[in-house]
């Protein structure tokens, strides 16, 4: 779901569009790794981690790595 407007490599630059969804932890305790998808139309999809581009970098062109995969950890209550 589109969420907004957000800076971009500049401030009040508004470059980038934020969008958000919902993760439905697992009842188990434990770590997991995640990943979301996302496509313009009906285009390809594309996996997104939280690679090198996070920091400026080359976007999502450097290709989907499980090594940068974000990170969950669920714990007993």
């Amino acid at each position: 779901m589109y969420n907004g407007d957000k800076d971009g490599p500049y401030s009040g630059d508004m470059a980038n569009d934020e969008f958000m969804g919902e993760l439905v932890a697992p009842e188990d305790a434990g770590t997991y790794a995640y990943a979301s998808r996302v496509r313009i139309g009906g285009g390809p999809w594309l996996y997104c981690d939280l690679g090198p581009e996070c920091d400026g970098a080359a976007g999502s062109d450097d290709d989907f790595n499980v090594d940068t995969a974000g990170v969950l950890t669920v714990t007993t209550p």
